[in-house]
């Protein structure tokens, strides 16, 4: 979809704003009239609609569902499909957690898609990452055909301990499926107080 440098603009200050909204709002329903009023912007920059068209029946229609609710499906879903506990939250809710930061294409959407992967045995349930080749300040690790977000949440506590003994860290990773919301791992150092800086350059799995 080719859109407007207007619509461009707008889209932009939306995502902005939607990512405000959905942090702020997290854990409380958005009233009708708020909700009929951000999905009609929606609309215009996605639609191109004016603000006072009739609602694609799609909007209209959308269940709306706080994030505990979502992240505690999402964890459902995964444990049904064979997933450790630890897989089933971490994936769970990192998927949600992107929908929040409105980053939708990393979102819930993906849950059909991960199930399928598991089922046809191109995600491997319960995978460890082992780590085979370290040293002090690099490591290359193998996340066995695991879920990504799981294998790079490891990573990144690895890189993390070593750039904060010895100043500097790169970890590689191999051999794992979709990592999921990149920024995700620049958060982790964030909050760990470290320099680290992500780079995705690796050898991993995104199946058809």
């Amino acid at each position: 979809m080719v859109r407007s440098k207007h619509q461009r603009e707008r889209h932009g200050e939306l995502r902005t704003r939607f990512g405000a909204v959905r942090q702020t709002t997290a854990h409380r329903s958005l009233s009708e009239a708020d909700l009929l009023t951000l999905a009609r912007q929606a609309a215009g920059v996605h639609f191109g609609l004016p603000p006072e068209s009739p609602l694609p029946r799609l909007i209209l229609n959308m269940p709306y569902l706080p994030s505990p609710r979502l992240k505690q499906i999402a964890y459902d879903v995964f444990r049904a499909a064979g997933a450790t506990n630890e897989e089933s939250k971490v994936v769970g809710d990192a998927l949600v957690e992107a929908n929040i930061a409105g980053l939708d294409s990393h979102g819930i959407l993906r849950i059909p898609e991960y199930v399928r992967w598991v089922e046809k045995g191109l995600v491997t349930a319960g995978a460890t990452m082992s780590v085979v080749l370290e040293t002090d300040s690099f490591a290359l690790i193998d996340g066995g055909w695991g879920f990504g977000q799981v294998m790079g949440r490891h990573a990144m506590r690895l890189g993390i301990e070593k750039a904060t003994r010895f100043g500097v860290a790169t970890v590689s990773g191999r051999n794992y499926c979709h990592l999921g919301l990149i920024g995700d791992y620049t958060g982790c150092a964030l909050l760990a107080e470290s320099n680290d800086v992500f780079r995705q350059s690796d050898l991993h799995r995104n199946p058809p």
